[in-house]
């Protein structure tokens, strides 16, 4: 019976947290997705929108757990895989494919987060518009009602023309 290869078990510890890493790319993907319907919707709820960058966070701050246990444990292993690459070979495809596949989602996420930006500068400049034209109707209703308040009230608006 051959004994537990350390090395290979700390690598399948390692397989398995990217695995893990890649579920939560995933959910982030979807999160991401859930905020691009957000800021495209005619009048976008910023509250839902602030809601789903903490569901976000949470997965990100679990990634950035998970990339420490990872270096951590690579750095312990790294040259002995390296000492006998044909050994490992085939958990070592394994771990190239889950990380390009991490890879691949993490620029789907970006894609879609610079939509996501360009498209809350979009809304931000028709509020910054709208915010524009409030001040402007203000600002001539305030003329306005200046300017009729300072009539004189006694003073005739018709000219009797009867002699």
């Amino acid at each position: 019976m051959e004994l537990l290869d350390e090395v290979k078990v700390k690598m399948k510890i390692l397989l398995d947290i990217l695995n893990k890493k890649y579920v939560l790319f995933e959910e982030i993907h979807n999160i991401t997705l859930n905020q691009q319907a957000v800021v495209k919707h005619d009048k976008p709820d910023m509250d839902l929108f602030e809601e789903l960058i903490n569901e976000k966070q949470a997965r990100i701050d679990k990634i950035n757990e998970m990339d420490e246990q990872f270096v951590k444990m690579h750095s312990e292993i790294k040259g002995k895989m390296e000492a006998d690459k044909e050994r490992y070979k085939d958990i070592i495809v394994d771990v190239q494919a889950v990380v390009k596949s991490i890879h691949d989602i993490g620029i789907k996420i970006q894609v879609i987060e610079e939509e996501n930006r360009k498209q809350i500068e979009r809304n931000l400049l028709t509020i910054k518009k709208k915010m524009e034209t409030i001040n402007k109707s203000q600002a001539s209703a305030a003329k306005y009602y200046q300017a009729s308040k300072n009539m004189d009230m006694n003073q005739s608006f018709f000219i009797d023309k009867r002699n």
